[in-house]
């Protein structure tokens, strides 16, 4: 009798806490819905960002990138003002770009995703995941958004 009550508890709490989760994830996708509708709401398709990756494997310089029409169109190293070569540019992401894998990350439910958003025009900011690689942590700082 002792070992069902206990099966029984242990069901309860395991429930509880699987519960908990996904109404985490949840508070999440419905953030994640509100800034992206928001940001669309905005229409912007040409603007600048300066782009702050910490990733301790990879220390690079920050990035100024430039969109326009959605597309990339340009992207330097700061302060040194070096041109990105055109292999490397493909790596680089706009806002919108930004956004899917937010949203690929919410749909895996990674558990440590972390993410801040724009009041005013809903973009992110500040994105914290799991790398795809080597299972290393990043960090993405968008800062300085010019909307042009």
């Amino acid at each position: 009798m002792e070992y069902m009550k206990l099966i029984t508890q242990l069901f309860s709490t395991t429930c509880f806490i699987a519960n908990c989760n996904s109404s985490r994830i949840s508070e999440e996708q419905q953030e994640f819905n509100r800034q992206k509708a928001l940001w669309s709401s905005k229409k912007i398709e040409n603007y600048s960002y300066i782009l702050d990756i910490s990733c301790n494997s990879f220390p690079e310089e920050k990035k100024k990138i430039v969109v326009a029409n959605n597309k990339i169109v340009d992207a330097i190293f700061i302060p040194s003002d070096t041109e990105i070569e055109s292999g490397r540019k493909k790596y680089l992401k706009t806002i919108d770009d930004y956004f899917d894998i937010i949203e690929k990350a919410l749909d895996r439910g990674d558990s440590n995703l972390t993410v801040l958003y724009n009041e005013e025009y809903g973009y992110p900011t500040y994105i914290y995941k799991e790398a795809e690689v080597a299972q290393e942590q990043a960090w993405y700082y968008l800062d300085k958004i010019n909307i042009a």
